[in-house]
């Protein structure tokens, strides 16, 4: 029979560990003894039904003490024939007192997420705040609504540089598309680092990294490598007006007089078809 490869159960693991071994169960077939759903028959204690309940508790019992450090077997001891009463009192002891005081933490935590470490992806840090939206449904059954989720991931991240994404994303009947919203933000993230314009690392299809520069790295870096272009606006002493010197000069006295070229005679034409559409 497979094992279960997950982290054992310790003192401060028991939300991350209780998923990974629900899902594991599911595949071993006694979820439902953990969750008491699946309970011993009455037929008689020589009747098939119970020998196959028991000898299925049997292997839940067995998995679950496999799945935990040591520290935790004064938690299952007397209790290895009901996997039910195993699984509750993991439960009981792990969560007792998360209460008001612990459902506040969350909750902070929850509304206090910013995306400000770019060296992490922006995957991950949407992660964190779902990973706190789970404990909050799970633990306290204080779940925030659907679009409290989007508004926290939304309002999390980074000004100016998702300003656009946002703009965009609040304006688009999709909104409420959790999954959609994410997909979109993730495409945004991509752009800004290949930009430039968002400090981190981002892993290309061949599993590599690259290493994108800050904002501020970026802007430094040009500042320090491109020569400051200044425009000195001049004046024809010929015809007498800016933007040409004398030697460009196609007017009546300029070395170019009667040279007129082609974007002088469209910009005129334009003029004159304004010109005459007012007139009318």
């Amino acid at each position: 029979m497979p094992e279960f490869k997950g982290k054992k159960l310790t003192d401060d693991n028991h939300y991350r560990w209780s998923f990974a071994f629900r899902a594991f169960a599911k595949t071993q077939g006694t979820k439902e003894l953990y969750l008491g759903e699946w309970t011993c028959p009455t037929t008689g204690p020589t009747s098939k039904g119970v020998k196959a309940w028991q000898a299925k508790a049997a292997l839940a019992a067995a998995d679950l003490i496999a799945a935990v450090e040591e520290s935790q077997y004064v938690h299952l001891r007397g209790l290895e024939e009901d996997p039910a009463a195993m699984w509750a009192n993991l439960l009981l002891v792990h969560t007792t007192g998360q209460a008001a005081t612990d459902t506040l933490t969350a909750w902070s935590a929850f509304h206090d997420a910013k995306y400000t470490d770019f060296s992490i992806h922006l995957k991950t840090h949407i992660g964190n705040i779902l990973e706190i939206v789970d404990q909050l449904a799970t633990i306290f059954h204080d779940p925030p609504s659907p679009d409290q989720v989007i508004a926290r991931i939304l309002s999390s991240l980074p000004t100016p540089e998702f300003d656009d994404a946002i703009r965009f994303i609040t304006t688009s009947t999709r909104v409420s598309d959790r999954t959609w919203v994410t997909a979109h933000l993730l495409k945004e993230e991509f752009v800004l680092r290949r930009k430039g314009l968002l400090g981190g690392v981002i892993t290309v299809d061949d599993g590599s990294a690259l290493k994108f520069p800050s904002a501020m790295q970026a802007t430094t870096a040009a500042a320090t490598t491109s020569a400051p272009t200044t425009v000195v606006p001049v004046t024809c002493s010929n015809c007498g007006r800016r933007g040409h010197v004398l030697e460009a000069c196609f007017q009546p006295g300029g070395p170019k007089e009667g040279e007129i070229p082609d974007w002088y005679n469209k910009r005129h034409e334009v003029k004159a078809n304004f010109t005459e559409v007012f007139a009318l």
